[in-house]
């Protein structure tokens, strides 16, 4: 309960106040504590307040807009579950011991600008409705905003933290700000959340442990030109790529990043990871980067033609079972080519199974956030059914149809086998010779994609090698 001497001694503002406190330091009046718990808190202004003694305001409710810029706090300070209705302004106080701001809820803005922590200060679990501004604010001893949550915009901007600071399971709404702050000890965000932009620019952080372990930034935080004094901990760090929000429709499918800066901060993630041995995640950071440089440092459309198709094509190499899939897709696709270019018959049993077949592959191709992949994954199975019952209808295939079809698949893999095997020639002969070409009369546009078959599919290996190198690469290193 509420001191109600305290209550109407404060009412009577900063003199009277102030006047009474300065005896209390000089031993004049006695008193342990000034208690202002569980009071309705109205009418009073307390900028330039003295608090001599351990203060207590927890559980308060604030229903005004409230002032303690310029209040000194001599000793603990407990604002612990109160409730600010309204703004609240503690621009430039001071608190000389332990200040316990746990489980407030700032319904509006709080302003902690220019404030002094001369030791522990307690955020845990404290609720900004509005923003938190903590500009030029001094964290000399340990700062806990464990599990807080903040609904505007959070600024630590040239603020300077003297110990641990420690903001794990936090959750930030709105664009939090960490510009040209000091971090002289650890600096914990693990499980955090960040919805909006995040921005470490010019800040220092000296601790030895800085965790960013199972954070999820829902885009790409600006820690380019951050100097971190050890590698920071990134493991099961999740980041999500932000298309540009006036990017045009060729820019949004080509998803064209949010800035022109985001491509330096993946690659300083990439950076740490390498640091950390961490090569998935490496390789993860360097897609990204090469993404983000599109229309912004790349844009030739050479240069961004090599880009997509690199994504498109492998995922920048991430990927074996992509290209893989185009791979087969590209053998079942010239197989049926070949099979109207030369007007040969293989039934419409088989030739609804060769190109069910082929739309399945295609419509593994297509990203899942597109609805095209499950229009064309129907329309394959449709087609499927329609194979089954043309079977039923029909009966099986004649086995010339059977060796038809088959021989064009074979003509059409060694097309893509260029390089491999030497008794390829012998199998494709025989394909030839049953197929009923043997004297290769395609026409001249059969006899060309040949060729073009045996270089695109040349690079498709060359990106399953590469694919597969990456994949031994964090294997190696995860196990080590």
């Amino acid at each position: 309960m509420a001191n109600p001497d305290d209550v109407a001694r404060a009412k009577k503002g900063r003199e009277v106040w102030n006047q009474w406190a300065e005896e209390v330091r000089s031993g004049k009046v006695t008193v342990d504590r000034i208690d202002f718990s569980g009071a309705a808190i109205q009418g009073i202004d307390f900028v330039g307040f003295e608090f001599p003694v351990r203060t207590i305001f927890r559980r308060c409710r604030f229903f005004e807009d409230v002032e303690f810029s310029l209040t000194k706090f001599h000793h603990l300070t407990d604002f612990a579950e109160s409730i600010f209705h309204k703004s609240v302004d503690f621009i430039s106080s001071e608190f000389e011991r332990g200040a316990n701001f746990s489980k407030v809820q700032f319904m509006e803005n709080a302003e902690f600008v220019g404030a002094t922590f001369k030791d522990e200060s307690n955020f845990v679990a404290t609720r900004f409705h509005g923003n938190a501004d903590f500009l030029d604010a001094s964290f000399e001893g340990r700062s806990n905003f464990a599990g807080c949550t903040v609904s505007g915009s959070s600024n630590f901007s040239s603020a300077t933290f003297g110990d641990d600071a420690v903001f794990s399971a936090s959750g930030f709404e709105g664009d939090v700000r960490f510009l040209q702050t000091t971090f002289a000890a650890n600096l914990l965000f693990e499980d955090a959340e960040f919805r909006k932009s995040a921005s470490l620019w010019g800040s220092e952080i000296k601790g030895p442990i800085i965790s960013f372990d199972e954070t999820i930034f829902l885009g790409v935080p600006d820690i380019a030109t951050a100097n971190f004094g050890s590698p920071p901990l990134i493991h099961n760090m999740t980041v999500k790529y932000q298309v540009a929000n006036d990017a045009n429709w060729r820019e949004r499918l080509f998803k064209k990043a949010r800035g022109s800066e985001d491509a330096a901060n993946y690659r300083r993630l990439k950076k740490i990871a390498a640091e950390s041995r961490n090569h998935e995640q490496e390789q993860f950071f360097f897609a990204e980067e090469l993404r983000a440089k599109r229309f912004h440092q790349t844009r030739s459309l050479g240069t961004l033609a090599l880009n997509i198709g690199y994504d498109w094509l492998s995922d920048f190499g991430r990927g074996v079972g992509r290209p893989a899939l185009i791979l087969l897709a590209t053998i079942l696709s010239v197989a049926l080519g070949q099979i109207l270019l030369a007007n040969v018959q293989i039934g419409r049993v088989t030739a609804f199974a060769m190109l069910g077949t082929l739309l399945f592959t295609l419509g593994a191709l297509i990203q899942p956030q597109f609805k095209l992949r499950y229009l064309t994954t129907l329309v394959a199975a449709a087609t499927l059914l329609l194979a089954v019952g043309e079977a039923e209808r029909l009966g099986s295939p004649t086995n010339e149809e059977i060796h038809a079809a088959f021989s064009s698949f074979v003509i059409s893999t060694t097309n893509s086998l260029l390089l491999f095997g030497s008794d390829k020639w012998a199998f494709r002969m025989t394909a030839l010779e049953v197929f009923g070409r043997r004297n290769f009369n395609f026409p001249l546009f059969g006899q060309l994609w040949a060729y073009v078959q045996s270089a695109f599919s040349l690079l498709l290996f060359f990106l399953i090698g590469l694919a597969f190198r990456n994949r031994f690469r964090m294997s190696g290193s995860s196990g080590g």
